[in-house]
């Protein structure tokens, strides 16, 4: 499923041939649109797509362009209309455009701030256009507490520190055909650094057309041309894009079109990860274990943890995969047992191997587990996550208190002599120093590596 968050169907360029493009996007996987309103007229042609056409919704409200033309009624019936028709999902499009400045900056302001008030009171999320006003913007934002209500800064086009304050206040960021651009470098490294799990796709048809196809009108259709560029950009495939954006715009729209089931093996680009526990000896501070436990929209919440031949059953033929992680949502190698006969029929059948553990292991299980892992894993990935034993019980407090840093150092270096491919990673958090982490894993002789914060999967 993949869902286009921000399309103006109601706009001229579609009164002709509505159908056929709804009937291209669905050929495309694209199965659930948003249109978006920019006046009152709008507004209430869209609320007639939306009821006419399966899986349309639409966002009443009035662009920033349109500010100075609105009457105080225009507010008054958007506001009824969100209260009284399911279809209407969210507030906007409002916001700011200090750009083209088709309506005086007081006027925007007011209206934006207006439609802030609506959406909070009416808990909906807010569709926000920004251009060139990414500082006031900013500051309304955060004075006028919009992120009670929430929403998408969409066709994102602002520097990093902006995406910063829209993240740190509750948004998501809506990623469109300007990032395939070729002169689209700095949006491009932005989204690099925003986590998956805060973006959605949008074509804001019938403008911005990808570079593909560019000069022609745009259309939902062409929300694959997007995914293609977020895949390359973040090192996925296309349908762990599909997958995620789905999973939040369904969450932040409140659609109720994707319901994720628990799972016990799931695809992240070519690895398959084999869930077999949510139990842990940590409660790392920056975990989302038992409050969000979704990782790249698979839900890693276990009913009951699975048994080794259910696994196996899951895994089917290892070698349609790069390797076969054990990792989840929890200590892998709590069930060692269990993850030693997987991994044995993994290796006989001519697949590959990692775990990723936070290296308590020999304290879990009160013995040297690493000489049993031999030959039967490939790699190993163990969590440092702190550059000393303070620091690794501020952040990843443990049951074994502070004896567990300095036990997982020596799990690591013993992993060194039983297992071709070891490394050491850690959380970019302030109170890590990544130099001093990056000493220790040279002095173990293990590879190291940072793992963003707030980035799993």
């Amino acid at each position: 499923m993949i869902i286009e968050t921000h399309s103006h169907l109601s706009f001229p360029d579609f009164k002709d041939d509505l159908p056929d493009v709804l009937k291209r996007a669905r050929e495309k996987g694209v199965e659930v649109i948003i249109t978006v309103s920019a006046d009152i007229l709008s507004t209430r042609e869209n609320a007639k797509i939306a009821k006419q056409e399966e899986r349309v919704f639409f966002t009443p409200g009035i662009h920033p362009h349109d500010t100075d033309n609105a009457k105080e009624e225009y507010f008054r019936e958007i506001e009824e209309i969100l209260k009284r028709d399911k279809l209407a999902v969210a507030v906007g499009e409002t916001g700011l455009d200090f750009y083209r400045n088709h309506s005086t900056r007081k006027r925007q302001e007011e209206s934006f701030i207006r439609f802030i008030d609506i959406a909070k009171r009416l808990n909906k999320p807010l569709v926000i256009h920004c251009r060139d006003a990414y500082s006031r913007l900013s500051e309304i934002i955060e004075s006028e507490e919009a992120g009670i209500a929430g929403g998408v800064v969409h066709c994102f086009s602002g520097d990093y520190n902006f995406a910063r304050t829209i993240l740190d206040n509750g948004f998501f960021i809506g990623v469109g055909g300007t990032i395939t651009y070729p002169k689209s470098n700095a949006i491009r490294e932005v989204i690099k650094r925003v986590p998956m799990e805060r973006i959605v796709l949008e074509t804001d048809c019938p403008y911005l057309a990808p570079q593909a196809v560019r000069g022609k009108r745009n259309e939902p259709s062409f929300l694959t041309y997007i995914i293609d560029e977020i895949a390359l950009l973040k090192g996925l495939s296309n349908s762990d894009v599909a997958r995620v954006t789905s999973l939040n715009a369904s969450t932040l729209f409140s659609l109720g079109v994707v319901n994720p089931q628990s799972v016990i093996t799931y695809r992240i680009r070519d690895s398959l990860y084999v869930n077999v526990t949510n139990r842990c000896s940590n409660k790392c501070v920056f975990c989302r274990r038992e409050e969000d436990p979704i990782v790249k929209g698979h839900l890693l919440k276990l009913g009951e943890e699975p048994s080794a031949e259910r696994i196996i059953e899951e895994i089917g033929n290892p070698k349609n995969y790069d390797e076969i992680v054990f990792c989840g949502y929890g200590e892998p190698l709590i069930r060692l047992a269990i993850v030693k006969e997987v991994a044995k029929w993994v290796k006989a059948k001519g697949g590959k191997v990692r775990i990723n553990t936070n290296g308590q292991a020999n304290l879990i299980h009160k013995r040297n587990i690493i000489p049993e892992l031999e030959g039967l894993v490939d790699r190993i990935s163990i969590s440092l996550n702190a550059h000393n034993a303070e620091v690794y019980e501020k952040l990843c407090p443990s049951e074994f208190g502070p004896k567990a840093y300095e036990e997982i150092i020596k799990f690591a270096k013993e992993a060194k002599r039983f297992i071709p491919d070891v490394t050491l990673t850690v959380v970019s958090l302030e109170e890590v120093d990544i130099e001093k982490c990056k000493n220790i894993a040279e002095s173990v002789g293990a590879n190291f590596r940072i793992r963003e914060y707030n980035v799993v999967g």
